[in-house]
């Protein structure tokens, strides 16, 4: 008797009518049970979509605003930095200070921001040098 043989569902013999044979399974407390085999056709056509991932609009001026009410600038340079993602279609950007100058977020907080994600290398920053807006990888 082959290792499998005890979980293989019991038959009894079939009849001479042609009657599908009857299939029981014993349950764990030692009641057998009958049971009926159901053929099952997977649907044909294509296989499921996949859903798109949750996203929010945000207006970058109430990022901005609710970033400095709740004292976390870090927030609103996140979402631009999501926003300039974005709008550079995945590639490497430069990532300047005149977005953030022009929403009140100071450049040493975008600095601060970058040399954390770079920490937790979840992006790449390439420094050209004084005086030049880093270029971001987003990865």
């Amino acid at each position: 008797m082959s290792s499998l043989a005890r979980f293989r569902s019991k038959q009894q013999p079939a009849n001479t009518e042609q009657e599908p044979a009857k299939r029981y399974v014993t349950r764990p407390n030692g009641e057998r049970v009958e049971v009926e085999t159901v053929e099952f056709d997977p649907p044909s056509g294509k296989a499921r979509k996949m859903k798109p991932k949750e996203f929010a609009k945000v207006e970058l001026e109430w990022a901005a605003d609710m970033a400095e009410v709740t004292g976390c600038p870090c927030a609103a340079v996140l979402v631009v930095l999501r926003y300039l993602v974005w709008k550079a279609g995945g590639e490497p950007f430069a990532f300047s200070n005149t977005l953030l100058n022009r929403l009140g977020i100071d450049r040493r907080i975008k600095y601060w921001v970058l040399e954390s994600l770079e920490a937790a290398r979840e992006d790449q920053v390439e420094r050209r040098g004084t005086r030049k807006a880093p270029t971001v990888t987003l990865l």
